[in-house]
């Protein structure tokens, strides 16, 4: 594989230009048909442009070639969690988790889709098992709250919703990401449109940084944003 070529892909992603994307992506994967980086991208990709039933032929073909690799899995999970199929969700979030816990998302995800069917119990369990993981994570402290008060637990609700407001004034929020392919180095603000897909820890030097100076400092840029389909 020409690593411009996959440069270039990459480039097109992250600026919102995914049928550009796309056509390399697919260039490259004719002539390499088992390049799992471009696979790792392509599957989200395909998500992005709603292209489902290649997404999951994708998603397949990577679990062949790396079927514990946690990232794979825990988009694999945001793959059906983004269709609400949720009960496969869980499954790749738990397999993830279970592989990679520093990933605290997946088990706050989990927690997500146990809120949205009402399933209270198992939800505020999720949620608890993100904050083992992550401690600091205020979302997970929102979220547990919410969870617990509609139970009638407004005493602890009440306490976690004081350590969310706490822990969301010196919480580290900016998301330093190393890519498996390429290694360059980007951060991500909360508001960034691909935050929430990002996984910190799966890649020695990723870390959470407080500040944008902090992040540029160690020699992360900023995500480019996304705009749409060109």
């Amino acid at each position: 594989m020409s690593i411009n070529y996959f440069k270039s892909a990459l480039l097109h992603h992250s600026k919102g230009n995914w049928n550009k994307a796309k056509e390399i992506y697919e260039h490259i994967l004719k002539m390499e048909p088992n390049n799992y980086p471009v696979l790792q991208n392509y599957g989200p990709l395909l998500c992005q442009l709603r292209e489902y039933k290649l997404a999951k032929n994708i998603f397949e073909k990577s679990l062949k070639i790396k079927p514990q690799d946690p990232l794979l899995l825990y988009n694999y999970g945001k793959f059906y969690h983004d269709q609400k199929i949720f009960d496969e969700a869980i499954i790749f979030y738990k397999k993830s988790f279970k592989i990679e816990p520093k990933n605290n998302f997946s088990m706050y995800n989990i927690g997500n889709i146990y809120f949205e069917l009402n399933k209270l119990d198992l939800a505020i369990s999720a949620y608890r098992d993100s904050l083992k993981t992550n401690p600091k994570n205020f979302l997970a402290h929102n979220n547990l709250a919410n969870s617990l008060k509609n139970t009638g637990n407004f005493k602890e609700a009440i306490q976690y919703y004081k350590s969310s407001l706490k822990l969301k004034k010196d919480y580290p929020m900016i998301k330093c990401n190393i890519n498996p392919g390429t290694k360059e180095k980007i951060f991500h603000l909360p508001f960034d449109q691909q935050y929430d897909k990002i996984i910190i820890g799966n890649t020695p030097g990723e870390f959470y940084a407080k500040t944008v100076n902090e992040a540029v400092k160690k020699g992360f840029r900023r995500a480019f944003r996304y705009r749409g389909p060109a």
